[in-house]
């Protein structure tokens, strides 16, 4: 028996891609982040949305290892293997994408 709260996040990725669209069709900006340590303060100062890309699972990372060194960041990797795969929606909404330095 599923708890009922999960109901709640049953189609939250349908519903976050129709409220990008709806965002960008309004003109505003989204910038896609790769990591915690960027600066949200200063997109949203900018007028612009930040949303974290995808990096949920290790199944991406092979991918994004044909190019990136092996020792970066598994997130980082997650994030671009889905990128490169065109299996992340919120990349393609983004127009401008911030990978700082990570180790």
């Amino acid at each position: 028996m599923r708890p009922e709260s999960i109901s709640l996040f049953e189609h939250l990725r349908e519903r976050s891609h129709l409220e990008f669209e709806r965002v960008k069709e309004s003109g505003k900006k989204v910038v896609g982040l790769y990591c915690v340590f960027a600066p949200k303060e200063l997109i949203r100062a900018a007028g612009a949305i930040p949303v974290s890309l995808c990096g949920k699972n290790q199944d991406p990372i092979r991918e994004a290892e044909a190019v990136l060194p092996a020792n970066l960041c598994p997130l980082i990797k997650s994030s671009y293997g889905y990128a490169r795969t065109d299996t992340c929606p919120y990349f393609d909404f983004s127009d401008l994408v911030i990978g700082e330095t990570t180790a």
